[in-house]
């Protein structure tokens, strides 16, 4: 089923972003164990290896002709501005005794 598909292309993502955390990391120790000199090749070449073993991923669209924009707003009134109180007329402000 479509929701089932879902989420697994998601859980896939998480898989592949927790994997991807970690590449700058293993880089710099395949540098300082192996001697690699050129580390952003080696960033690049692990994420295309864990593109070709984890594969592609779908892109999840959402296709609803159903949906009209004009009815999803329907009800929502955009909250209106309170005017800022005033101060009462004849009354001063209190100043500090202290200084």
């Amino acid at each position: 089923m479509y929701v089932h598909k879902k989420r697994r292309i998601l859980s896939e993502t998480k898989r592949r972003d927790y994997i991807s955390t970690y590449i700058p990391h293993v880089t710099a120790a395949l540098k300082e164990l192996i001697g690699i000199k050129d580390v952003d090749k080696t960033e690049k070449l692990l994420k295309q290896i864990l593109e070709k073993h984890r594969g592609q991923l779908e892109k999840i669209g959402v296709d609803n002709p159903d949906y009209d924009e004009e009815l999803a707003t329907f009800g929502k009134e955009e909250p209106e501005q309170e005017p800022a109180e005033e101060e009462p007329k004849g009354k001063e402000k209190q100043t500090k005794l202290t200084e």
